[in-house]
């Protein structure tokens, strides 16, 4: 349950709650169901979305080795699952702990800028493909978060040397 959720009900522990608090738990509750069956959807396409994500990255990188490409695929598959977790939760600040925190530094370890920016495009692609409008658009801001994440890594590591 999101921070924001779990203040709205313990401030209705001891009286009701005001005007535009009970507006903010509609909200919550109302979004609730979208978000499940987006959850859900991100769940059970998984595979698929992968495979083609793979099946591309190994054409547009052919001779990158299979190490490496497995990371950078562990790094989307990861991508999405907490991107799929903090669209349930509604709580960016979950996927940014969670994964935005170390992912950039491993990015740029394992020097895969690049493979890392051609995944994010195919995995976009492939969820497009796949989920409804509506759906993606729930999940759309976490994939540019970690799009911002990288590219400001980027910039970082420029600065820096």
């Amino acid at each position: 349950m999101n921070a924001e959720f779990q203040n709205l009900i313990n401030d209705a522990e001891d009286h009701y709650l005001a005007s535009e608090n009970l507006y903010q738990f509609k909200q919550q509750i109302s979004t609730l169901s979208q978000r499940l069956e987006t959850y859900e959807l991100l769940r059970d396409r998984e595979l698929e979305v992968f495979q083609a994500v793979a099946d591309q990255l190994q054409s547009s990188f052919p001779n990158l080795d299979a190490q490496r490409l497995n990371r950078a695929l562990e790094d989307g598959l990861a991508i999405l699952r907490y991107g799929a977790m903090a669209m349930l939760l509604n709580s960016p600040t979950y996927f940014q702990r969670g994964l935005l925190d170390c992912l950039p530094e491993r990015v740029m370890a394992y020097e895969l800028e690049a493979v890392e920016q051609q995944l994010l495009q195919f995995l976009q692609v492939q969820l497009s493909k796949r989920i409804a409008v509506v759906h993606m658009s729930s999940i759309q801001p976490y994939l540019e978060q970690v799009q911002r994440s990288l590219t400001l890594g980027r910039i970082t590591e420029l600065a820096v040397a």
